[in-house]
């Protein structure tokens, strides 16, 4: 039966993946990350990246570029989609191993089929990031840290290593939950906090203290998101409860199931807490893109919802989540993004080019051999693309293509409204699929 069961759950996962399968790399973030594999030279990270007119220095947690960069460049977008895929695939693997343990069968196996459909799992996984392997370490990090045996222990701080190496996000929300849930994991393990030391000790061991520079970056991001709130609205509040029952539909079952019978989660406590911690994260979090936190939140919902339908919670109760999960990820497969023809853009080595909008930057300086006035995903470019850019075309347009020696301006469809401030200083070259590439004169 675990066999089968293994089988079955690994078909299923990666069988609604497959149409992702279509076009690679189709995710934004998935250019940036080859690019930075590409500047690995023997499994060592580079210091810059050298695409990027800001921001080119490279801060960004090594594991996924480190282990791409092995690969093959020709294979390293199909290995990209696969290993994330693959990555959370695991996650739902270890959350049949721990419904087993609760449930029975069938129960447990419906478990991993509900993790694998959630929309913020679904979509976390075909994004072609670090995101899947950054949940992974995460998930894997709560269920050893919460072991009491001690020979867990050093595997907890190779998983916490692994975390911060990662993903930033992963790794805050690891923190946050651990935060949240310490008067409980004291209970389980009071060795606990040593797992979150000697993993940070190990990942500065790994990277020969390179995780210094990622992790100032990464509190930087945050210092200037508590200042200036969301990245694309600068607002400071909650995510919508709409975004919750998009992206984490299941999570009313528990509730039911609370409300059927309070002692009905008795035997698994800490799940239940480790539940009501990620959803209190993403209910506190007023700086922007909560929804994201709701996929750590997917293993123990998967776990808690097939425990309350075993306590007696209508099964059809759960038919509106399924049907939700179904709605947003067939919506997000119909979205195609539309790029322009790089082959048709011809840009000298020397050139600095603009691009508009800002998701077509990683794109844009994979495709063209110049530097693009942009940022490598770290604190720099964030604060040029939300504060500097913004000011300095609002108050002198001029001054941007001085400062930033611009020589190339590339727009997109609903973005062509952008040179008429500057149009007397460019010239029109090419149009490709709505795209138009200006060059200085």
């Amino acid at each position: 039966m675990l066999v089968f069961a293994v089988l079955a759950i690994v078909a299923f996962y990666f069988l609604v993946r497959l149409p992702y399968m279509r076009k690679l790399p189709s995710g934004v973030d998935a250019h940036f990350h080859l690019i930075a594999t590409s500047r690995f030279e023997k499994g060592h990270s580079p210091k810059f990246l050298e695409k990027f007119a800001v921001g080119d220095n490279y801060a960004h947690p090594p594991l996924l570029h480190f282990l791409l960069s092995f690969i093959p460049e020709q294979a390293r977008p199909q290995t990209l989609f696969v290993a994330g895929s693959a990555a959370d695939c695991c996650v739902a693997l270890l959350t049949y191993y721990l419904a087993e343990q609760i449930v029975p069968w069938p129960y447990s196996f419906i478990a991993a089929i509900l993790y694998s459909i959630i929309p913020a799992v679904y979509l976390q996984s075909v994004s072609q990031s670090a995101r899947p392997l950054g949940s992974l370490w995460y998930n894997l990090s709560i269920f050893l840290i919460v072991q009491s045996n001690p020979v867990m222990l050093p595997l907890a701080s190779v998983t916490v290593a692994l975390t911060l190496l990662s993903h930033k996000m992963a790794t805050q929300t690891l923190l946050f939950t651990c935060l949240l849930l310490s008067p409980l994991l004291f209970m389980a393990n009071r060795l606990f906090p040593l797992a979150l030391i000697f993993g940070f000790g190990l990942a500065l061991l790994l990277t020969k203290g390179g995780y210094i520079t990622t992790l100032k970056d990464h509190v930087g991001y945050l210092k200037y998101h508590f200042k200036h709130g969301s990245w694309n609205h600068g607002t400071k509040r909650p995510d919508s409860p709409k975004r919750l029952f998009m992206f984490l539909p299941f999570f009313y079952i528990p509730i039911f199931g609370l409300l059927l019978d309070s002692q009905i989660f008795y035997q698994t406590s800490l799940i239940l807490a480790w539940y009501m911690a990620v959803l209190a994260i993403f209910c506190l979090w007023l700086w922007g893109d909560g929804y994201r936190y709701l996929a750590y939140a997917a293993l123990p919902t998967s776990i808690l919802s097939v425990q309350a339908l075993c306590a007696d919670v209508n099964a059809l109760w759960i038919i509106p989540a399924i049907a939700v999960s179904a709605l947003v990820i067939c919506k997000n497969l119909r979205s195609q993004q539309v790029w322009p023809d790089f082959s048709k853009l011809k840009v000298s080595p020397d050139s600095i080019i603009l691009v508009m909008p800002s998701y077509a930057g990683y794109i844009a300086a994979r495709n063209l051999n110049c530097k693009v006035l942009w940022g490598g995903g770290n604190q720099e470019s964030l604060k040029f693309e939300l504060e500097t850019l913004p000011k300095i075309m609002s108050d002198s347009p001029s001054d941007l293509i001085e400062k930033y020696h611009v020589t190339h301006i590339l727009l997109g469809p609903k973005h062509l409204g952008f040179i008429k401030p500057i149009e007397d200083r460019f010239e029109k070259i090419v149009e490709t699929n709505g795209y138009v590439l200006f060059k200085r004169k």
